[in-house]
């Protein structure tokens, strides 16, 4: 499947960007990507990558509860790919990433 793959790809190469954390579970994630930037609030992530026109969103306890309070999870940046996502873009996402780490 496309989508299941593309979102592979951007968390496999999203965790490998040192200060990256991916946050999904299950054997075989779709393609909702979220993630933290170690030292960095998932706002700022979200307002920087927007800033490179890269779309994102910030979850909270109102859009997962459960999982939420179950995990006890901070706010994550959350990345979604498509059909029409390319390796590209993936790319560029990913750099962005690594530059707001640095």
């Amino acid at each position: 499947d496309t989508i299941r793959q593309a979102g592979r790809t951007l968390r496999e190469a999203l965790g490998a960007v040192p200060g990256v954390k991916i946050w999904d579970l299950g054997a075989d994630p779709c393609g909702l990507v979220t993630f933290t930037v170690a030292g960095k609030a998932a706002s700022d992530v979200h307002k920087a990558l927007l800033a490179r026109r890269i779309t994102t969103s910030v979850t909270s306890d109102n859009t997962s509860y459960y999982d939420y309070l179950d995990r006890q999870l901070p706010p994550l940046v959350r990345a979604s790919v498509h059909t029409c996502t390319t390796q590209e873009e993936i790319e560029v996402c990913v750099e962005a990433v690594r530059e707001i780490e640095v």
